[in-house]
């Protein structure tokens, strides 16, 4: 980023006088996630986990897991103008001709009794990761095999071209056997009543690849139909992606009030040179008084662009500044978070709005100039935390059948799995989601 910053350093002498045109850096373009064809030309493909333990859903013609099915298939028909397909899905997967999903599921002799896996990358493989379709694979996250490259390095190869992954958490009322790769536990179900308590269910999920659109379509339409099966706090979206625009400043002419000893001003002047800034909606213009030491002065909130229900992430923050001297802006220096004459505590984030503060360092500098620009920076996805409440453990075998059926063995272990092969990437190469530019001078 700091390469970025000193190309912009433009220096132009005119005859009358010396002038340095600055701008703020513009932010890196952001095309990692893949533009959708339109929703309706989207080919809709649909993988039914046929291991033994989903026949447990099935026992009660009313599940939520049939009404889910039901649910899918009109949104499918709603949607696409393209015929969908339907497979059946364990360690190879099987075609389902004349069928949709509700049809084909509703049957317990869909289910196989020696069938302990439902392969995702099986699935996922049989498909071209560029491809204009939408796969959605309906599963309970099973796994006998906790060796997770295969599917992590699946849903890499979507990722890379562009795609979204998504998982939709469901619950059900369930009667059956699960397979959980270690233990078998049977359930009668009398606990499980869908009306009256619907934490008190058994998952499954719905596992979404395709473009980030479609995917929030089809979503958003399921959640219209039955927001008591599709609740959003039980969703989320991996992309390589994390905004839609950077955000940044956008200063008019009645801004902000300021904090004493900041005044806004339209030009800066240095000993040696005018500064030029072309695109001053991207910039505050400050002048600091030489009695204003400490003062902070926070800003109103900005407003910044998460894509719509992507994961939560850890932000850091950087600066880097220029100084002028005699004639021109030297000097050019990183700094985690302060200049020699505005130090930047912590921004804060919310869903979708930054809290930015800054503080007026007490310097002995005068007449001094400063070009800052702050990038704030995502350097970790972090889950949910309806993820790890829907998840248990080897530590947790103990527990009552009941505990362990409202709960997906190693759902947390699976998926931080797959993060941690994400967050390596983002650790390496940090996602900016806002870039703040000042001009400063110190009288």
């Amino acid at each position: 980023m700091r390469k970025y910053f000193y190309i912009f350093l433009l220096l132009t002498l005119t005859a009358c006088s010396q002038e340095v045109t600055w701008d703020c850096p513009p932010p890196p373009r952001l095309t990692q996630v893949r533009e959708s064809i339109p929703v309706r030309n989207v080919t809709p493909i649909v993988y039914l986990d046929s291991t033994l333990s989903m026949q447990g859903f099935v026992n009660s013609q009313d599940s939520g897991y049939i009404q889910t099915l039901q649910l899918l298939d009109q949104v499918i028909f709603s949607i696409s103008n393209q015929q969908p397909q339907y497979y059946r899905l364990g360690t190879t997967i099987q075609p389902l001709v004349g069928q949709t999903s509700a049809q084909a599921a509703i049957n317990p002799n869909f289910y196989d009794p020696q069938e302990e896996d439902a392969l995702l990358e099986v699935a996922l493989n049989n498909h071209e990761p560029n491809s204009e379709e939408l796969i959605i694979i309906v599963t309970e996250l099973l796994r006998s095999n906790i060796d997770y490259t295969p599917i992590i390095d699946a849903f890499r190869s979507y990722l890379n071209e562009g795609k979204s992954i998504a998982i939709i958490g469901v619950r059900s009322d369930f009667s059956g056997l699960i397979f959980d790769g270690l233990l078998r536990h049977q359930l009668t179900g009398e606990f499980l009543n869908f009306q009256t308590d619907p934490d008190n269910l058994r998952p499954f999920y719905l596992v979404l690849i395709g473009n980030n659109e479609v995917i929030i379509n089809y979503f958003e339409e399921l959640n219209k139909r039955n927001n008591h099966l599709f609740n959003p706090e039980n969703f989320l979206v991996i992309n390589n992606q994390l905004v839609a625009n950077i955000a940044q400043f956008n200063i008019t002419e009645n801004y902000q009030e300021l904090a004493p000893g900041l005044t806004r001003v339209s030009e800066i002047y240095s000993q040696g040179f005018n500064l030029n800034i072309t695109q001053k909606e991207l910039v505050d213009l400050l002048q600091i008084t030489s009695t204003s030491a400490n003062q902070q002065y926070q800003y109103e909130a900005i407003p910044y662009y998460p894509l719509p229900y992507t994961l939560p992430f850890n932000t850091d923050y950087q600066i880097t500044y220029c100084s002028d001297t005699t004639t021109e802006l030297t000097n050019c220096q990183t700094n985690p978070n302060q200049s020699q004459l505005l130090a930047f505590p912590s921004p804060e984030i919310t869903s979708n709005q930054i809290i930015l503060t800054t503080q007026i360092l007490d310097s002995n500098l005068s007449n001094h100039l400063e070009v800052i620009n702050l990038d704030i920076i995502a350097t970790e996805l972090i889950l949910p935390e309806w993820i790890e409440e829907w998840s248990y453990n080897e530590s947790d075998r103990d527990q009552s059948a009941t505990y362990l059926g409202t709960r997906t063995y190693k759902l947390e272990t699976f998926l931080q799995n797959l993060l941690t092969s994400l967050n390596q990437d983002l650790q390496s190469n940090p996602e900016l989601i806002a870039r703040f530019c000042f001009a400063v001078q110190k009288q």
